[in-house]
């Protein structure tokens, strides 16, 4: 006797079938659209959503060495009264600055910043108690005298200066530096844009627009020395100077450009 398949086995088989079809082909359409939209977005690398535009980007950039330096020293002062706390305060950054320019830093060269006094208390006991004040004062120094760097944080700190607060290095007249740069990633992106389109079988036309995008990396020295010991600041000045040396290495300028051109 043959038996019959059951109705409704084969009911389900189909329904299973037909749902496993439909994830397959779901699943195929997403990769599709996947690879094609991929496709797209590199393929815009170079061409902008406009048919008719070519984009091009290339850059150029140059090691320089820094030309100047920005030093900001301080020294911090306490004691019993304020007049005698900025007596010292002053007895001090004029004596430096004195020293400092003695080095060849010119007087504009250099400006008293960062000046504050506060009073001081005592919280041991129930009571807050005076028990003096406080004065920290600055002194910035902006200077082309690179190899003289070591030697104003030196004669500073054997004059009372107790704390190297910053020193970084830059390229004073960065906007001539960059400009140039700018020019040369030009140059490059046309040499680039006409391998491409040779490459790509385009036709180059008017060049529409350039977009630049200018990069600056400073090279920025942080010194060992943030906070001179008490030792060294306390030292006389007839000490040994320790011949500090500072390198002020290089700062990686980039210019880069991205050109527009018409496709004839």
């Amino acid at each position: 006797m043959i038996r019959h398949p059951n109705i409704k086995n084969v009911f389900w088989f189909v329904v299973k079938s037909t749902y496993l079809l439909f994830a397959i082909s779901i699943v195929i359409g997403a990769l599709v659209v996947f690879i094609f939209w991929n496709t797209e977005r590199t393929s815009n690398n170079i061409l902008s959503s406009n048919s008719n535009q070519f984009r091009v980007t290339a850059d150029a950039k140059r090691f320089v060495k820094p030309d100047a330096a920005n030093i900001v020293l301080t020294t911090i002062i306490k004691g019993k009264e304020v007049r005698e706390v900025q007596a010292k305060a002053s007895e001090i950054i004029n004596k430096a600055t004195a020293e400092i320019k003695k080095l060849g830093v010119l007087e504009e060269e250099i400006k008293t910043s960062n000046y504050n006094i506060s009073p001081e208390y005592d919280y041991s006991s129930s009571k807050q108690v005076l028990i003096g004040y406080s004065s920290s004062i600055s002194l910035t120094i902006k200077t082309k005298l690179l190899d003289k760097v070591g030697a104003i944080i030196d004669s500073a700190t054997q004059n009372g200066i107790n704390s190297v607060s910053s020193l970084n290095f830059y390229i004073e007249d960065l906007t001539k530096v960059q400009d140039e740069l700018k020019l040369q990633a030009i140059e490059n992106a046309k040499v680039k844009a006409i391998e491409l389109a040779r490459t790509s079988g385009l036709n180059l036309g008017k060049l529409k627009n350039v977009e630049d995008a200018n990069s600056y990396n400073p090279y920025v020295y942080s010194p060992m020395l943030n906070s001179v010991s008490d030792s060294m600041a306390k030292s006389s000045p007839s000490s040994e100077p320790i011949n500090l040396t500072v390198q002020a290495g290089q700062s990686e300028i980039s210019s880069s450009v991205t050109l527009v051109y018409q496709i004839d």
